[in-house]
């Protein structure tokens, strides 16, 4: 029949509005988790895109992120993100 839907459609209801859902939502727990997981892996494997180790990273991440004002968490973010004692050598070292 012209127009009618496939016997091996699901019905909208059923289908995923987004990857995210089915399989694998449900390993994250929620769809809410798994946005929040999918973040988490972005931002890690960022890291050594941006010569960051990711373990140091997090690990400084997630001890400062509580205490930091929201206008200055960009600072966390791999690509802007330096060791407090990094933050004090000279980026560029010339032979004397």
């Amino acid at each position: 029949m012209a127009g009618s839907a496939s016997a091996t459609t699901p019905p909208k209801e059923h289908c995923a509005a987004s990857p995210w859902e089915g399989a694998n939502g449900t390993f994250a727990g929620s769809l809410r988790g798994a946005d929040r997981a999918a973040i988490m892996l972005t931002m890690i494997t960022t890291c050594p895109l941006n010569d960051v180790d990711p373990k140091a990273w997090l690990s400084d991440v997630l001890a400062r992120i509580a205490d930091l004002p929201a206008s200055r968490l960009h600072e966390l973010l791999p690509w802007e993100w330096k060791l407090p004692r990094q933050v004090d050598e000279p980026t560029d070292q010339q032979a004397a």
